[in-house]
């Protein structure tokens, strides 16, 4: 994973994740810190990390970057080899046991 900042102007900055844009960083003068703008969609649960404010532009674009592969792991290519613990077999013929008509 290599991130990198690119600045297009004194209050913004590009975060590129492996040479692809992720979105970018705004600094806002009156509150003094950063504010991330992800140009991808990720469930409403995270939607906090838009209103959460960074000391530095290179804090705000680590969370990004962490955001972005939180939500995009299926394009990670160990994600599908690592096995899957969430989930158990289930026996069903046990459950229908009991029920009668």
């Amino acid at each position: 994973m290599k991130i990198s900042w690119q600045k297009l102007s004194d209050f913004e900055i590009r975060i590129n994740l492996n040479g692809f844009s992720i979105g970018k960083v705004e600094y806002q003068p009156g509150s003094r810190s950063w504010l991330v703008k992800p140009n991808f969609s990720f469930s409403g649960k995270k939607q906090a990390v838009l209103y959460q404010k960074f000391d530095s532009s290179y804090e705000a674009g680590k969370v990004l970057a962490k955001l972005y592969q939180s939500e995009n792991k299926r394009w990670d290519h160990n994600y599908y080899e690592q096995e899957d613990t969430d989930t158990l077999e289930l026996d069903m013929r046990d459950m229908w046991k009991n029920l009668k008509p």
